[in-house]
């Protein structure tokens, strides 16, 4: 165990490192899915558990967070942009245990601020195909859902697995979600269109359908309602927007890939 506070809160640099430790927490969250509510509360309370009285502000591409002791001198303000969101539970669950760490005096900041920093600066990423072959079966009991029988399970499964892998490599890439969704839905449309062409009596349309499941916005929507319920409404617009573009992209990929597949002659 360690002291509670073992620098003075009036020392600037303790400070300034206790302000960019809560900012960093924030935009891992933030970056990796969490409601503004949750991002805005986590800051909050760190930044009282170490001493320091903080206005925390939080929108769907920026977080701020500032400091005043003195009302005869300027505040301390830092700022940070959310370049990049992606849903990744495990960077949420470090997180949120190394909050409670801190929360519970287990670490002090210093310990605090080099743990976060070994977890964003490390990337644990599952073994290579993990996670496209897990979206395969995902895709694949999808489409059992829906009546699919027979070769529509493993075009399903192949459908879902080509298309992770894709969007994968575009979101490294920095593409935006709507024109990952416009491939992704083109992907599941041809490779559904091609298999129609070559195997009688396959269904397209429950191939295509169970890929639009997957590529489907449903965490967006719900943490765009979630937002506004707690009354961030700015970051719930945002959300509900760019939940829409990607919905939109499905519908623009699907689209796309009915073309090419008329183009190719299937």
């Amino acid at each position: 165990m360690t002291d509670r506070h073992p620098q003075n809160v009036s020392d600037e640099r303790f400070v300034f490192l206790a302000l960019d430790f809560c900012l960093s927490v924030g935009e891992i969250l933030a970056s990796n899915g969490a409601g503004a509510a949750q991002v805005s509360d986590t800051m909050y309370d760190l930044a009282g558990h170490l001493g320091l009285t903080c206005v925390v502000d939080v929108t769907f591409v920026s977080l701020s967070i500032s400091h005043q002791a003195d009302p005869t001198k300027p505040p301390r303000v830092q700022i940070r942009q959310v370049k990049q969101r992606d849903l990744d539970y495990q960077d949420l669950t470090r997180v949120d245990y190394l909050v409670h760490l801190v929360m519970t005096d287990q670490i002090d900041l210093s310990e605090a601020r080099t743990r976060l920093t070994r977890l964003m600066s490390s990337q644990q990423l599952p073994p290579f195909g993990f996670v496209a072959l897990s979206w395969g079966l995902m895709g694949m009991a999808v489409a059992l859902e829906l009546g699919g029988t027979g070769a529509v399970l493993p075009i399903a499964f192949l459908a879902a697995v080509c298309l992770d892998l894709t969007q994968t490599a575009l979101a490294r890439r920095g593409f935006h979600i709507f024109y990952r969704q416009i491939v992704g839905g083109a992907i599941a449309t041809v490779v559904a269109a091609v298999a129609a062409a070559r195997i009688d009596g396959l269904d397209p349309s429950l191939v295509v359908t169970a890929n639009i499941i997957i590529l489907l916005a449903g965490v967006s929507y719900m943490g765009a309602f979630h937002d506004a319920l707690t009354g961030y409404y700015i970051t719930a617009g945002a959300r509900l927007l760019e939940a829409t573009l990607a919905t939109g992209g499905i519908i623009a990929g699907v689209s796309l890939g009915l073309s090419v597949a008329n183009w190719i002659g299937v």
